[in-house]
């Protein structure tokens, strides 16, 4: 039971040690987004050259990758 207590301790702990990483990772979440909306016209040319499957997979993880660190920024932003 001790050590239950005593990781969710550490991982409090952390939490405050990296909280100075929620505004950069608000900023490369934005960016990753700003980034997909640009080449929005490109994806097209993109599908015919490499397959549309190949293209829509990498859109689709890198949009979740994004939304994840813009996620995980504002949670640490927000104390949580």
């Amino acid at each position: 039971m001790g050590t239950l207590t005593a990781s969710r301790h550490d991982a409090r702990t952390s939490d405050t040690e990296i909280a100075p990483l929620a505004e950069p990772a608000l900023v490369l979440g934005a960016g990753m987004l700003a980034a997909a909306v640009a080449c929005v016209g490109r994806i097209p040319g993109w599908a015919d050259d490499y397959g549309a499957f190949l293209v829509f997979f990498a859109l689709i993880l890198h949009l979740a990758l994004a939304v994840g660190v813009l996620r995980w920024g504002w949670q640490l932003r927000q104390g949580r």
